[in-house]
């Protein structure tokens, strides 16, 4: 392929999109491959005339789900079952991009090989209907720029998954419910199920080199709910990590399930992957489910901090912890002496929690410009997981929105979460979903 040939074909087989995404020349403007709502890439350009799309009278919620320095996806929804184009311009041109491929009303676009740390401009189109420009789909964006240094490794992240629950969005304070939730209108399909198996297949497509779950693997943490999750990411093909998240608590149990289904002989541990620490913790009062680091874990956390010195630190909790996520963090002196570790030992890169079930980076004055990371639910709205890529001198994030037959109608209908504010408080901004962080010293 010549720089700045638009490649519109299948990733090569054998090839993962990352290895795809490392071959293209520096010099390509644009690789696009469409996925559709049954997540097949797009078709070649004679598929297209074997469809018949629908006008299309309304295009509405249209969301910029990822940037990365090599891609955008987009995805919006239409009244019928009409085509896809995405009108792409950088440097004072634009590109009409025709990524149709079967006929749908959720329409999911991904435009690959483009230009790190660029500035584009984007329209979206289906029939003849523009979307309309707003918050979560500005018109314009900015590709990111990777770290300087050499690319060491990649993983990815899940979190709060709720295997074996059968109400999403419910709202309860003492026993009592506010509202009704949101149940899977296709019964012999439990949302949980095929989310999270979509997850899988796609991180999958991507081959990091191990996942993290970040907690609340089941519902109600039953027995059978951590079978059932650990058959599911069992499909996993690389190596995955587990913890527990309020949701994985003992309850009134006489046995920790969750340790035994997972094989854990401590529900907090590290390991070390090409000379970086992955500290895992448990946040989780074991009766209550409430966020609890207790004395004897802080005394293991220090002493393996200690320990390790000189090793890149990421630090993986399921509660967020910081004074800006208070509603869902740890208290206030288990924050203080956790954060106090943190900045004491010098070189974490990242503090990365689920539970708040929005993307959201928050920082703390004693940490500077340290990341404190929330990402979204893997099973509900805005639904995904977060990949992650490790250079010598700092690290991306990208979040990427799951596209399954079910999972983009299910996503619609779990906006209506909160009141129907479910974008406002867990959608968050571009940079809480995407962005890459350098190490301050590199600066």
């Amino acid at each position: 392929m010549k720089p700045g040939e638009l490649y519109q074909g299948r990733i090569p087989v054998g090839l993962s999109r990352r290895e795809f995404l490392a071959a293209l020349p520096g010099t390509v403007i644009l690789s696009p491959l469409l996925f559709s709502a049954c997540g097949d890439e797009r078709p070649p350009p004679e598929a297209r005339a074997r469809y018949t799309y629908e006008p299309v009278a309304s295009l509405t919620e249209p969301e910029l789900v990822t940037v990365s320095d090599r891609e955008a996806i987009f995805t919006w929804v239409t009244d019928s079952h009409g085509d896809s184009l995405v009108y792409l311009g950088t440097d004072g041109r634009e590109e009409v991009l025709d990524l149709s491929a079967a006929p749908s009303r959720y329409h999911y676009a991904a435009l690959r090989g483009l230009a790190p740390d660029t500035d584009y401009t984007y329209r979206i189109r289906s029939g003849d209907r523009f979307a309309p420009v707003t918050d979560r789909s500005p018109g314009t964006f900015r590709t990111l720029s990777p770290p300087p240094g050499d690319f060491l490794f990649d993983f990815a992240t899940v979190n709060d998954t709720h295997v074996g629950e059968e109400v999403a969005g419910l709202i309860c304070i003492g026993g009592t419910c506010l509202g009704e939730g949101f149940r899977s209108p296709w019964p012999e399909h439990p949302y949980w199920q095929f989310t999270n198996e979509a997850a899988v297949a796609a991180i999958n497509e991507i081959g990091p080199a191990f996942v993290i779950h970040k907690g609340d693997v089941s519902s109600e943490f039953r027995r059978q709910e951590f079978e059932t999750a650990k058959a599911i990411f069992d499909a996993l093909k690389m190596p995955y990590h587990v913890l527990r998240g309020n949701h994985d608590r003992l309850g009134d149990n006489d046995e920790d399930s969750f340790a035994q289904v997972f094989g854990l002989e401590s529900t907090y541990r590290f390991f070390s992957y090409r000379e970086h620490l992955f500290i895992l913790l448990d946040s989780v009062e074991p009766r209550t489910g409430l966020a609890r680091i207790d004395d004897r874990q802080f005394l293991w956390l220090e002493e393996v901090l200690s320990s390790f010195p000189h090793n890149r630190v990421f630090l993986f909790l399921h509660h967020p912890v910081t004074e800006a996520a208070r509603f869902w963090s740890l208290v206030p002196s288990e924050r203080v002496r956790l954060v106090g570790l943190l900045a004491r030992h010098g070189k974490v890169a990242g503090v990365f929690s689920g539970h708040s079930h929005r993307a959201c980076v928050t920082h703390d004055p004693s940490t500077g410009t340290l990341p404190f990371v929330e990402t979204p639910s893997t099973k509900e709205y805005p639904g995904g997981f977060a990949y992650y890529r490790v250079y010598s001198a700092g690290y991306l994030q990208s979040f990427y929105r799951t596209s399954c037959g079910y999972c983009l109608p299910w996503f619609e209908t779990t906006k209506g979460e909160y009141w129907g504010l479910a974008p406002r408080i867990l959608f968050g901004r571009l940079e809480d979903r995407n962005f890459a962080y350098r190490y301050p010293e590199s600066l």
